[in-house]
């Protein structure tokens, strides 16, 4: 059947008093759900601003917003109950914000039809890196695959993006740096659930942590040397 549109003022012009309560109506509504108006996004929803701003992507990486939906397609929205029912087998799902390390997030696997806790990173939990030392180049882009001497370094630049002083084989004469992720990949790490597209594997602990675009979700992949 066919449906006409009919304007709620049709064949009425509404007062100019009738207009101001209609002002004042739609701007209380605008500000009494959530507290916000429509383009502004909560700490825990996506940023629609500068995407240049690698604090912005960290802190809102994957996250839901009214407009977007849920963070995943596949995962729940909030951290499942171990050993309750799911029904996409072998996905992983990342809760937190640690752009920085996996390990200090906490990670699901569905497993044999059931969610269970999973560890995906060989790496401990350590805290989120601050300023890098005074030996780290100040700049990603001038360091390349060029030569290193001191081996303990390992300097962050933004949120995301590391490059670590590695000596293969033990041999300190040959160290030289190390970044990951590659320049394909998403500078900040998405949480495992995420949706992706294309067969990228990006590695963001160097040696350890490795995640890898499958069926168009972001998942962990062995990060070894």
């Amino acid at each position: 059947m066919d449906m006409k549109y009919s304007h709620p003022f049709a064949g009425n012009r509404p007062s100019r008093a009738t207009w101001i309560c209609l002002l004042i109506a739609t701007a209380t509504a605008a500000t009494s759900c959530g507290g916000r108006t429509s383009g502004e996004t909560t700490d825990s929803g996506s940023s629609n601003g500068d995407a240049g701003s690698a604090e912005a992507d960290a802190k809102d990486r994957d996250a839901p917003d009214d407009a977007a939906g849920p963070w995943s397609q596949v995962c729940p929205d909030a951290p499942a109950t171990p050993g309750s029912a799911c029904d996409l087998d072998r996905t992983q799902c990342e809760y937190g914000d640690a752009w920085w390390n996996v390990s200090c997030d906490q990670v699901f696997w569905c497993n044999a039809n059931q969610w269970t806790v999973f560890t995906v990173s060989a790496a401990n939990c350590m805290p989120e890196p601050g300023p890098n030392p005074a030996g780290c180049p100040p700049d990603q882009g001038v360091i390349g695959n060029t030569a290193c001497s001191d081996t303990s370094l390992v300097c962050y630049y933004g949120q995301g993006p590391n490059c670590t002083c590695v000596d293969p084989g033990g041999d300190a004469a040959a160290a030289r740096w190390s970044c990951v992720p590659g320049s394909l990949c998403p500078s900040t790490r998405p949480r495992l659930g995420a949706a992706c597209s294309g067969t990228a594997a990006c590695t963001y602990e160097l040696c350890t942590f490795t995640e890898a675009c499958v069926d168009g979700v972001w998942q962990a992949e062995n990060g070894g040397c």
